[in-house]
């Protein structure tokens, strides 16, 4: 991946469903994420060459407020 924000991305869900609009919809996930491997990978000029993501912005602002993310690594 060459010239982009994210060369690779690990996006977890919240354990609530959300509606993004009438035709998608995420969350419901179990927020855990394990054994990620990357093989013949190469990031070049790209603000993060992985990056996680535990918390989209699908949900209204102040669900979000509620399940504050963290992350392990």
């Amino acid at each position: 991946m060459a010239n982009a924000s994210d060369a690779a991305r690990i996006k977890v869900w919240p354990g609530i469903n959300s509606v993004l609009q009438p035709t998608l919809s995420g969350g419901g996930g179990s927020g855990y994420v394990k054994n990620i491997t990357y093989e013949k990978y190469e990031s070049i000029n790209n603000d993060w060459a992985i990056r996680g993501q535990s918390m989209l912005r699908s949900i209204e602002p102040d669900s979000m407020r509620a399940l504050p993310e963290s992350m392990e690594g």
